[in-house]
């Protein structure tokens, strides 16, 4: 509220309750109390991320908003009276208000009253968006399988330039030392560590891939609904005999937050709210080299599972959440091979 004019928003539904391809339809209503020019009556639709998450002692609460639609309802002169300005705007099709455990998601429509004194007034109503007709007939059509081929393929290259960069930053901090100026030391330790991780991840690469050779990994369809039960299967064969623990999928479902903190500080932060593995069988476990060996099996996606979303604005701050199926061959004395493959969760048709 400004000295001068007051604005509401109206819309038509109590209970500001919304499936998706609805009419959000309403009105903004305008009291004057003296005269104004009004340089635009703007009227918003957007959506609202709030991120609440804890690390240790400290808790962090993150809030931003996005502007998804703007109408342009009234530019002119205003005199002492009251106004009313009718609105009609389409129910998005995603993504749908949503209620977790770190993260919340909801939609609002912003009055924005402009004057040409350089003053402005607003005012908002939050509203509820759900799944309507259609979204799921939408994610059936986009639905295809997902496929991923792994052959046999050395890493030495990426090795030997991990020995050089951890070298490099080596050698760095050691001359930064002798110098006593060590206004780049840091610079330079944190060159050796990131040489050193690129060293165990390309050792651990290394090994998975001498024991496995050929893999594929497929799901029937990377797009999905909440309810739904969708085939895997994953084959593969070994370079040399190995004993196989067993072989399982992951399916599971992440919240995030991107951008909270302090200052500096400010960090992603994930949160699991869903995790089940599926085994599947294996014909045996003593695998002979150069066997092929296929491996079938389903992941059930739970009927109350959150849609997957991504909403963010220009400045990072953003909430997610994420679904992945992680495929585990688990070697006997040998580490693991690892797949994760994200999946797309979009809810059931609302009743």
């Amino acid at each position: 509220m400004m000295e001068g004019i007051d604005l509401e928003i109206f819309l038509d539904k109590p209970e500001k309750i919304y499936p998706y391809g609805d009419k959000i339809k309403g009105e903004v209503k305008v009291t004057i109390h003296e005269e104004w020019q009004c340089d635009g009556l703007e009227l918003f639709l957007g959506t609202k991320g709030f991120a609440e998450v804890t690390e240790g002692p400290r808790k962090f609460k993150s809030i931003f908003t996005d502007d998804k639609e703007k109408r342009l309802l009234y530019q002119g002169q205003w005199i002492p009276g009251r106004y009313s300005y009718p609105f009609e705007m389409e129910a998005p099709s995603g993504p749908f208000t949503y209620k977790g455990q770190m993260i919340d998601l909801s939609w609002y429509l912003k009055a924005v009253a402009r004057t040409t004194r350089g003053k402005s007034v607003q005012a908002e109503a939050e509203l509820v968006v759900v799944p309507g007709k259609g979204s799921r007939g939408k994610a059936t059509q986009e639905k295809h399988p997902v496929i991923y081929t792994e052959s046999p393929k050395g890493s030495l290259g990426c090795l030997v330039f991990s020995l050089v960069f951890f070298s490099a930053g080596i050698a760095a901090a050691v001359k930064t030392f002798q110098s006593e100026n060590d206004t780049y030391l840091g610079f330079a330790l944190f060159l050796a560590l990131v040489g050193l991780l690129m060293i165990l991840g390309n050792v651990y690469f290394l090994l998975v891939s001498k024991r496995i050779g050929m893999a594929e990994a497929r799901i029937d369809s990377g797009i999905v609904s909440s309810g739904e039960i969708v085939p895997c299967s994953l084959s593969f064969q070994v370079n040399s005999p190995a004993e196989i623990n067993g072989v399982g999928i992951t399916l599971t479902c992440r919240e995030e937050a991107g951008n909270v903190g302090i200052r500096a500080s400010k960090k992603t932060f994930q949160k699991v709210i869903y995790e089940k593995r599926h085994d599947l069988q294996l014909p045996v476990k003593k695998i002979p080299a150069n066997v092929p060996i296929q491996t079938e099996g389903e992941i059930s996606v739970p009927p109350d599972a959150a849609p997957s979303f991504t909403v963010a604005n220009n400045l990072g701050d953003g909430i997610r959440v994420r679904w992945n199926v992680e495929f585990r061959i688990e070697m006997k004395r040998w580490p693991d091979w690892v797949h994760r493959e994200e999946l797309t969760v979009r809810p059931q048709t609302a009743s």
